[in-house]
């Protein structure tokens, strides 16, 4: 615990120390490090949670400095489907429940269809799905690729 407490303390006061390589797990837990004004996700959580407390380090009293989260989520991945559930559990929470009805976010199907691998590749994304709708105008397409 002292190293931990050393080691953080040195980040945050070295500016020559270009970063801090921690896990959601150890990063997301009574740290302050107001020294780092950017956070990389790359492995989403399930618990959307967690991932909120590891930015919350960095976006804490005493920033100074505008905070950015890079979220790194590859198409037709477990990540993906992970991070889309965590979207789908965010919105849920603030809706809330009148009843009191607790939800269960996975069934067993969910739960399976996380890990099944599809020979599709970025068809079967809904986030590349999305993008293509969003950005399908954008596109600038040469006479190779067409």
């Amino acid at each position: 615990a002292e190293e931990r407490h050393a080691r953080v303390e040195r980040f945050q006061a070295t500016p020559d120390i270009p970063l801090a390589l921690l896990t959601t797990q150890v990063g997301g837990l009574g740290l302050t490090l107001t020294a780092a004004d950017r956070v990389v996700i790359y492995d989403p959580s399930w618990n959307p949670a967690a991932d909120n407390q590891s930015v919350d380090r960095a976006y804490r009293i005493g920033q100074t400095r505008d905070v950015v989260v890079y979220r790194l989520v590859t198409c037709g991945t477990v990540e993906e489907k992970v991070y889309r559930r965590q979207v789908f559990k965010g919105g849920l929470s603030r809706a809330g429940t009148r009843d009191g009805n607790h939800f269960r976010y996975f069934s067993a199907d969910d739960t399976s269809g996380l890990f099944e691998c599809t020979d599709a590749g970025l068809e079967s994304s809904e986030t590349q799905k999305e993008l293509e709708a969003l950005h399908s105008r954008d596109r600038a397409w040469t006479e190779e690729l067409r």
